[in-house]
């Protein structure tokens, strides 16, 4: 019959919540890999454009900006496959002062969409998994030492 964990010695005890960590630790990972290799790759721009203080060349630099960032997304959909309902855009516009005092206004128009690529090579997941599996050795040897071998006679 096993041990309760309060009837164990500090070293059973400590030794029991090392091995715990380092289960649970390799679960995360496989969990982590598993999250890695299924992101996709995310695609996006921005583009900018200046306008004086007037609605006509506001609504010029903005509709300059959009067809720019819509001509984007048609060339990036006939060299990639997309994710369907994953392209958002924004639209932003901020008031700047220029050299002279006036007021101009600074319009950008950004896209993003998902594409069927995936975001990371085996290679990057394989060095990821690595260095996160040393750390987690690390943080375990910190947390619970492990038990020092005996000094050879």
């Amino acid at each position: 019959m096993a041990k309760r964990f309060q009837d164990m010695t500090e070293k059973e005890q400590i030794a029991f919540n090392r091995r715990k960590k380092i289960r649970d630790d390799g679960k995360l990972l496989k969990d982590y890999e598993k999250r890695m290799r299924n992101t996709m790759k995310n695609e996006g721009q921005t583009f900018d454009a200046f306008a004086v203080n007037q609605r006509r060349s506001r609504e010029a630099a903005l509709g300059t900006c959009a067809l720019k960032a819509l001509d984007s997304v048609r060339e990036l959909m006939r060299k990639k496959q997309l994710e369907p309902g994953s392209l958002w855009f924004m639209i932003s516009e901020s008031p700047l002062k220029d050299e002279n005092g006036k007021k101009t206004f600074h319009c950008r128009v950004m896209y993003s969409v998902t594409t069927f690529e995936p975001a990371y090579t085996d290679e990057e997941i394989r060095k990821e998994i690595e260095d996160t599996f040393e750390k987690m050795m690390r943080e375990t040897d910190k947390l619970y030492p492990a038990e020092e071998a005996a000094p050879a006679e």
